[in-house]
């Protein structure tokens, strides 16, 4: 059996454009109520960290990409871990364990001009997908159909690819894949009609990591 974190993971925001993200951990067991650990991120997920046993519940460090401080133009992607005085007890934001630039703000910013935005219900939020998988950090930037993929590797997330889709994500995923490889499934705003949808799969090999 897969290991099982013992945290969960819940983004939320309003529908109104610009509106901030707020990243929400939920723990697993015991009665410890959801604790909202940062009321404005990009995109977050949870992490496995490095040495945990199959089938035994783990505590993860959780990936936020953000502005890297109110008079910066940076985005970064940050490692930081959950702290908890006890295993059922409140959760808290942890220390930053890694950080990397991934780019200027403006790259979140307006869609490129060959890059159809659709109009959803929802919401546009948020900016940025997170996805991990294993020591696999996935940054998808809906707006400009970048992909970038890190793995998390020496306690640093280290640059292993990038491809640009030229295409909105409407929504991602990421799942095992065959052999050693990890797929990352895109829902792909059409070309050419912004009410249709497209699925496409990018395979990830740490063997031969370029995508």
């Amino acid at each position: 059996a897969e290991a099982g974190s013992t945290v969960a993971l819940l983004l939320a925001s309003s529908t109104t454009t610009g509106a901030p993200v707020e990243a929400w951990c939920i723990p697993v067991y015991g009665d410890s109520p959801a604790v909202c650990i940062s009321r404005d991120v990009m995109g977050a997920a949870l992490l496995q960290p490095p040495g945990v046993k199959k089938g035994k519940p783990f505590s993860p460090l959780i990936v936020v990409t953000k502005n890297a401080d109110a008079d910066s133009s940076q985005i970064v992607l940050e490692v930081r871990d959950i702290l908890s005085d006890t295993p059922v007890g409140p959760l808290e934001f942890g220390n930053v364990l890694a950080s990397v630039s991934i780019g200027n703000a403006d790259i979140v910013g307006a869609s490129l001009e060959s890059i159809n935005e659709p109009t959803m219900a929802m919401g546009t939020s948020p900016a940025i997908f997170c996805c991990c998988l294993g020591d696999i950090i996935v940054v998808i930037i809906r707006k400009r159909g970048r992909v970038l993929v890190y793995q998390y590797k020496d306690n640093l997330p280290i640059k292993i690819g990038q491809k640009d889709v030229k295409q909105y994500v409407v929504d991602a995923a990421i799942r095992r894949g065959a052999e050693e490889e990890i797929e990352v499934v895109l829902l792909l705003c059409a070309a050419n009609n912004v009410k249709n949808g497209v699925v496409a799969t990018i395979s990830i090999s740490k063997n031969d990591p370029g995508i």
